[in-house]
């Protein structure tokens, strides 16, 4: 009787630890505070990118210290995306060797350093090379800032956790342009070097992805990180998702042997990354990059103050959070080809307005207006459409076997159209006119829009098999004909 009353307690006892195990709550908090560590460093890039707007109309100024021209600020602005070039390249090489977080760590070294170069330069030398080497820090961090959040955040917060390191990119550039209207030089260079130091000491008590201990075949150490990033006590309660990412980590060694192969010798393949190419080609030469860099001269010349880049700054940021809410309800298609045209007229709107005042000299004193609105529905048809529908369809296009490799590509020859424009925008305004750089730009602009409508299936609550069958019609009827038959 006694022995029967211990093992009923000893048999209560472990139905109330499994029941304990599988109510589980957990907390998120590590998986939030990873999320607004990698933030700083988005937002660092952010301040990168548009660094050079309000820089070089103080740069240009006799008195600057580091006085530079027409020419020597177009390399100023351009080196930049050739650093980043650089980082890109070696990402895929780093990222390996070192896992996610070491390689956070690794590639905001030369960040931090590049900014203390800019910060303390007195000659054009040292400020290009800082420019350089902060590029090299920022390309090879952008290119796996998502890879990580998708790796160490749980799948219900993942989107809006993605929303906010991607809108922080956008409150960099709002930061950067309004610390050049109210601060000065040395001190806006010194909070950007903040910045960065911020981050890297942040991020230095933040997990490892889980998915690199399984790839190095450390299965415990990868539960104690799924452990510590869903607050559990106990490893049988993340028992399901490493079994999970087991399954996807060797699926993913499978595909990676023959990627590239894959990519350039399946036609379904090829036709993919022409429309993910198209869109991003589309996207850059629509003059977001010669804008973002040189707005606070373009304002300038529209005859309005640098205050007002403020105020298109934070539609910038209103128009990335309103599609994110939107671009899961409208289809993709219909939302870039609305976007497309707003930006195309925008576009073509600003170039007739410098035209009348450059070239025909007329009087444009009570159309000041004209520029500034057109800047307003360009950054809303920008931040809306074209350039969030590029980011969803290189994850909805690509199968996983080939979609690490046709990214890596687009990347590339992304880093070097934004280093070309960045270089040739300023010249040719300077030999034939600003306007036509905004016609050009719109040309292209309409165009890549109208190509990429076309030739795109729309991939909304698709799954990759329907996609399949829409982009080659030979696999539609292939998946149809046996219903048909039976």
């Amino acid at each position: 009787m006694f022995l029967c009353f211990v093992y009923k307690m000893k048999l209560e006892r472990i139905n109330n630890r499994e029941m304990e195990i599988s109510v589980e709550k957990g907390s998120r908090s590590l998986q939030y505070a990873s999320s607004l560590s990698v933030a700083l460093i988005v937002m660092e890039c952010g301040i990168s990118l548009a660094w050079t707007s309000p820089t070089l109309l103080h740069l240009k100024k006799k008195d600057s210290g580091v006085y530079i021209t027409e020419i020597t600020g177009a390399l100023l602005v351009s080196i930049y995306f050739l650093g980043c070039l650089t980082g890109c390249s070696f990402n895929p090489i780093i990222m390996e060797k070192f896992g996610r977080k070491k390689s956070f760590l690794l590639y905001s070294i030369p960040v931090i350093i590049g900014w203390i170069m800019i910060t303390a330069a007195n000659n054009y030398f040292v400020l290009c090379i800082g420019r350089l080497i902060v590029g090299i820090g920022d390309g090879g961090l952008l290119e796996f800032i998502s890879i990580y959040l998708g790796e160490i955040t749980d799948k219900d917060i993942r989107g809006k956790l993605s929303i906010m390191t991607k809108s922080s990119m956008l409150v960099g550039v709002f930061f950067v342009n309004a610390m050049g209207t109210f601060f000065t030089y040395r001190t806006s260079n010194l909070i950007s070097v903040g910045i960065s130091v911020l981050f890297f000491i942040t991020f230095f008590f933040m997990p490892e992805s889980p998915y690199i201990h399984l790839m190095r075949g450390q299965e415990k150490d990868a539960v104690m990180c799924l452990m510590k990033l869903k607050g559990f006590k106990q490893p049988e309660s993340v028992q399901l998702d490493l079994t999970i990412m087991k399954k996807a980590v060797v699926e993913k060694e499978k595909c990676q042997s023959n990627s590239l192969r894959e990519l350039i010798c399946n036609k379904s393949n090829r036709k993919r990354l022409l429309i993910l190419l198209v869109a991003k080609v589309t996207r850059n030469l629509s003059g977001s990059v010669a804008i973002l860099s040189y707005l606070h001269e373009i304002t300038l010349q529209s005859g309005n103050s640098n205050s007002v880049v403020l105020y298109i700054c934070l539609v910038k940021i209103i128009s990335s959070i309103v599609s994110s809410q939107i671009i899961d309800k409208v289809g993709r298609m219909l939302i870039f080809l609305a976007c497309g045209i707003i930006c195309t007229f925008a576009l073509t709107t600003l170039g007739t307005f410098f035209f009348l005042k450059l070239f025909l000299n007329y009087s444009t004193l009570n159309i000041a207006w004209i520029p500034i609105l057109s800047l307003i529905a360009y950054e809303i048809g920008y931040y809306m459409g074209i350039s969030p529908v590029g980011y969803v369809l290189q994850g909805e296009l690509f199968p996983l076997k080939v979609k690490g490799m046709a990214v890596a590509i687009v990347s590339v020859i992304e880093q070097f159209l934004s280093f070309g424009i960045g270089l040739v925008f300023p010249i040719v305004n300077y030999f034939f006119g600003i306007y036509v750089s905004f016609w050009f730009f719109a040309l292209c602009c309409i165009t890549g829009t109208l190509f990429v409508f076309i030739i795109t299936p729309e991939t909304h609550s698709k799954t990759l098999e329907e996609v399949e069958a829409l982009i080659i019609p030979a696999s539609k009827k292939a998946v149809f004909k046996p219903l048909i038959t039976n």
